[in-house]
């Protein structure tokens, strides 16, 4: 049936209405065809003419019938030349409803036809008081039917024609739907009316707008797609727009949605419109392909997977929530000042931080691990606040992984990192993470107007860190490599280690227990500059939770397999650049924790390491240059091997390796030494071992008598100590060595006593031979009484203070308790006539 122009190069305007009801095409019969346009007669020949269809309730397209054709437009089936004009469809208060169920059949509204030939063009229009309705049967649909709105000939034809404008309360397709033209914008006005809620709508165009009262969309284009359509965008309220496509995704007006979703096969996604207000964004390419979007808005990240560059800016806050990961350099930007888009102008000036402005990874919204990370690329975040918090999952910014890429944090506030309470939470800025593996490399730079603060978590190796590498990374590993320059900057620098085992908070590469069980060559190298306004703090906490500034960490390399070997290396600079006009308390502390092997430390090495496997040899040196400015140093009264030490190794006496490089105490300032009561928790200024050689120099401090930084490690014979003491030129330098109270036995440990203890200094008085050589003696009593009464160590008398009055010369030692042997001296003499009634003590 046919209601137009038939025959040849035909033309005119066709009008069907009904003024009172609706209009049925009803397509039963098997081969039958049903048409409203112009058509050719078996010859090839160009029509037009515009096509007009209006009722004031329904119009219906009703397909039944195996192998037929139902059209409203231009053209034909299988009919040959050009067609076009305009095809309106009005349903003033009803619907427009298609319906296939045949198999083999076609529906179109639109110029062309099924298998037509030559080119088809005009616009579309489809208005229906209550809803479209276009569905396609899934027996019919597996057979090769389908629906087609819009100019072409055959499903999914090729962009271009007219233009189709859709305005409807509410609009359903299903199954084999398909939009084609040079645009398409729909406007729903139902509230909360979807687009391809049932089936993503299928869309053929260059162009696309969607307007609905907070209802979604979910659109597939087989090409690549515009967003905006003349004056038009994407405007959802509280809905969402999913957008999958095999091209690239661009737009010319606005996006205003709650949720964002933009994934290509093929192409570059380029939101760039400074106006779009997305709350929800997720992003996905392949290939190399980059994606960049612009907001001005509260922006959360739920997910991104980009093969190429990935680029975020907001003028609000920028939450991550899931991770974002790219193929190339990754670029986020919160608290944008809304017009700076050149990437090295907007770490600067006020491109960015601006209206407080933040960037959040992980927090309370959280979805499982968020890592913000490149294989290969950069990484830079600016933004007012940048905060890592560990809280559904571990908080990341590198690569989680193998990673190389640079690594770029700036904030005109503060940057802290906020281990969880769950096990493995931890928060990392640097490539690596928990138990992974590969080599990890690049530069880190942390540059904060505000605070910087490190917070190890209450969950068992819920780590925060600074560096390349993480508990575990590496572990049985044939070697590896984690390297790079990482530079802190900030008004106060803040390590705390949590609570619970292997918490740690460090700055530097490496972590507890990373390279364990190696057995070929480890790398763990990179200069740390640490420079802050007023403070820098380090302090230990629960067992294996240590405080460190530098390479390696507790227990690196341990289990090191027969021939493993390895370096830990770099130049550490910890600065304060108030620290001349200081008071109290000193700008650097470095404090050790109540857990067992809680140390705290700035230097290279750590508790433990490289501690081979029974009866292997090895080959580590540890090594790098050591600068600190004003510090007090607190070693652990509970805690075995709880040390606080600046340099190099492990002061605890664990560890294996040669150790190396120069330490430079800052002039004109204070240094405090607090030595703890529990074993292996010294307090010390210079490089250390349990296992291989010491050398090095130390400029601006000389130890006292309860700091022997001359004294070899303790595990066995073959440490051995070249260290050059240099005396400070700087007559401002005060030294004071705290000497802990020792009312009664240390509390229980169950931390084994280091191997090859050598004879302390009471043993080899009483017994010069060892092992009782010399026998037993009268004189032996006396001998022992006579040496404790020397040994500070070995009474309860609560002596607290040691002060060094001429270095290595002369020491005067304060006592608290009224009950001890008094030595005044006269106000009118310094030292010589005080007796030595003042150093003795009981």
């Amino acid at each position: 049936m046919l209601i137009g122009n038939l025959g040849g190069a035909v033309g005119g305007n066709v009008s069907v209405a009904s003024t009172g009801g609706s209009i049925d095409l009803n397509a039963s019969e098997d081969g039958s065809a049903i048409q409203i346009g112009n058509i050719q007669n078996g010859v090839t020949a160009n029509v037009s003419g515009n096509i007009q269809v209006s009722a004031q309730d329904n119009v219906t397209l009703d397909v039944t019938g195996a192998n037929t054709d139902v059209q409203i437009g231009n053209g034909g089936a299988g009919t040959q030349g050009n067609d076009a004009g305009n095809v309106v469809i009005t349903a003033t208060t009803g619907n427009i409803v298609a319906d296939l169920e045949g198999t083999g059949a076609f529906v179109q509204i639109g110029n062309g036809g099924n298998g037509s030939t030559g080119s088809a063009t005009g616009d579309t229009s489809l208005t229906a008081g209550n809803g479209l309705q276009l569905t396609v049967g899934s027996a019919a649909a597996d057979s090769g039917s389908y629906i087609q709105v819009g100019d072409g000939a055959t499903f999914g034809a090729t962009s271009g024609g007219g233009n189709i404008v859709v305005s409807s309360s509410a609009m359903s397709t299903t199954n084999s739907v398909d939009f084609v033209g040079n645009s398409l914008d729909i406007a729903l006005t139902g509230a909360n009316q979807s687009v391809g809620a049932n089936n993503e709508l299928w869309v053929v165009a260059n162009n696309l707008a969607i307007t609905t009262d907070n209802g979604s969309a979910f659109v597939y284009s087989p090409q690549g797609i515009s967003l905006g359509v003349g004056e038009d965008g994407i405007n959802l309220g509280t809905g969402e727009l999913v957008l999958a496509t095999a091209g690239p995704v661009t737009q010319t007006q606005s996006i205003d949605a709650a949720g964002l979703g933009v994934y290509t096969s093929s192409g570059a996604i380029t939101l760039t419109n400074g106006q779009n207000a997305v709350s929800n964004l997720s992003l996905g390419t392949s290939g190399s392909d980059s994606a960049t979007f612009y907001d001005v808005s509260a922006l959360t990240i739920t997910g991104a997977q980009v093969g190429g560059d990935l680029t975020v800016l907001t003028t609000g806050n920028l939450t991550f929530t899931g991770s974002a990961t790219g193929g190339g350099a990754i670029l986020a930007v919160a608290g944008w000042d809304g017009t700076t888009t050149s990437p090295s102008a907007l770490t600067t000036g006020t491109a960015y931080g601006n209206n407080g402005g933040s960037i959040v990874i992980g927090g309370a919204g959280q979805n499982g691990n968020v890592d913000i990370g490149s294989a290969t690329g950069s990484i830079t975040l600016a933004a007012d606040n940048v905060s890592l918090t560990a809280t559904n999952g571990y908080a990341q910014v590198g690569y989680n992984g193998a990673g190389s890429g640079t690594i770029d944090v700036v904030a005109s506030g503060n940057v802290t990192l906020t281990a969880g309470t769950q096990n493995d939470e931890f928060a990392l800025i640097g490539n690596g993470g928990w138990n992974v593996s590969g080599n990890e490399s690049g530069n880190i730079t942390v540059d904060a107007s505000g605070n910087v603060v490190l917070d190890g978590g209450s969950g068992q190796e819920t780590f925060a860190q600074i560096g390349h590498g993480g508990t575990g990374t590496n572990s049985f590993s044939e070697g590896y490599s984690d390297t790079g320059l990482i530079t802190v900057d900030g008004e106060s620098v803040t390590l705390a280690a949590g609570s619970s085992q292997g918490s740690y908070a460090q700055i530097g590469s490496g972590g507890y227990q990373s390279g364990q069980d190696i057995s070929g060559t480890a790398t763990l190298g990179g200069d740390i500059n640490v420079n802050a306004v007023s403070a820098v703090s380090l302090t230990g906490n629960g067992p294996d939770a240590y405080a460190q500034i530098g390479n390696g960490g507790d227990y690196v390399n341990t289990g090191a397999a027969n021939g493993a070997s390895g370096t830990i290396s770099g130049d550490i600079v910890v600065s304060v650049t108030d620290a001349s006009n200081h008071t109290s308390p000193d700008p650097v502390t470095v404090k050790a924790g109540s857990g067992a092997d809680s140390y705290a430390q700035i230097g290279n090495g750590g508790n433990g390491e490289n501690t081979p496997a029974d009866g292997a040899t090895v080959n580590f040196a540890i090594s790098g240059n050591v600068t600190v400015s004003d510090l007090t140093l607190i070693g652990s009264d509970t805690g075995a091997n709880g040390y606080a030490q600046v340099g190099n190794g492990d002061a605890s006496k664990q560890g294996t390796g040669d150790i190396s490089g120069d330490i430079t105490i800052g002039p004109g300032i204070d240094v405090t030494i607090d030595n703890g009561t529990a074993p292996g928790t010294d307090s010390m200024i210079g490089n250390d071992t349990g296992f291989g050689t010491i050398t090095g120099t130390i400029t601006g401090y000389t130890a006292s008598s309860g700091n022997p930084v001359t004294t070899p490690g303790g595990n066995g014979d073959v440490a051995t100590t070249t260290q050059t003491q240099i005396t400070p030129t700087d007559t401002d330098v005060n030294v004071v060595t705290v000497v802990p109270e020792d009312n009664g036995p240390n509390p229980p440990d169950n931390t084994p006593a280091p191997i090859n203890q050598p004879p302390g200094p009471l043993d080899q008085l009483a017994d010069i031979g060892g092992g009782n050589t010399e026998g037993t003696d009268t004189s032996d009593d006396l001998t022992t009484s006579l040496g404790r009464s020397l040994d500070p160590g070995s009474h309860n008398a609560p002596i607290t203070v040691v002060k060094s009055i001429i270095p290595g010369v002369l020491t005067e030692v304060v006592m608290k308790d009224a009950h001890g042997p008094h030595g005044v001296p006269p106000a009118d003499e310094d030292y010589s006539s005080w007796g030595n009634e003042a150093l003795w003590q009981w």
